[in-house]
């Protein structure tokens, strides 16, 4: 039996902060800190800010993954924001796609008992030192569909990034050259 606490508080010290997270970005580099189901843009409550930036080449291919840790049917979407996290916006109903210039990529499936996912895109060809990759999961399963801070509907993850044509070339895979 004292095996079995002390196992089960290993497992639980080592699921940590990503204990909250639905989504949780693998490349690029997620921003650190503890994401909630429910917050700002980014999933935090509060927002961290940011103190960390992955710096890749303005209109590179990158092939953005994550992991789902908490399978819902529904679907992702991919957003990017030139300067912070200001230009992301939540769809107004769970099949309302594309809903502003900001979003790269939407509608990628969540495949159900999937965990792992990628999806390619091609980032803005511009030079930026303040933006931001947003990862979006929207649900199905609660209706009705709610948005803002303090939805469920909706999880966020991003990442804090540096567009700079004095980037190493970065791989479609996201390993450096």
């Amino acid at each position: 039996m004292k095996h079995l606490v002390i196992g089960m508080l290993v497992v639980s010290g080592m699921v940590g902060s990503s204990a909250l997270a639905h989504i949780t970005l693998v490349y690029p580099a997620p921003r650190p800190g503890t994401v909630s189901p429910i917050g700002s843009p980014c999933g935090y409550n509060p927002d961290p800010g940011r103190s960390t930036a992955q710096v890749l080449l303005p209109g590179s291919t990158v092939d953005v993954r994550w992991t789902e840790w908490i399978n819902h049917p529904g679907h992702f979407r991919i957003s990017f924001d030139a300067d912070g996290q200001d230009d992301f916006v939540d769809p107004l109903a769970y099949n309302s796609f594309y809903v502003a210039p900001s979003v790269l990529l939407d509608n990628i499936p969540d495949v159900a008992g999937a965990t792992q996912y990628s999806a390619t895109i091609v980032l803005p060809n511009i030079e930026c030192g303040n933006c931001t990759l947003q990862l979006m999961q929207v649900r199905y399963d609660v209706p009705p569909f709610t948005t803002g801070g303090n939805s469920d509907d909706i999880h966020r993850a991003c990442a804090d990034l540096t567009l700079s044509l004095a980037a190493e070339f970065v791989f479609q895979n996201g390993f450096e050259g």
